[in-house]
């Protein structure tokens, strides 16, 4: 019960990262546009 548990909360992470981490890309693919 506690790994089911575990595993949901490291796989929300993990999806939170994933989102935190393209939106980053994207904000740095703009500016790189915008600067140059």
């Amino acid at each position: 019960h506690l790994e089911k548990t575990f595993a949901e909360l490291s796989i929300n992470e993990k999806n939170k990262i994933s989102h935190r981490g393209i939106a980053l890309q994207k904000l740095r693919k703009i500016l790189v546009n915008v600067l140059n």
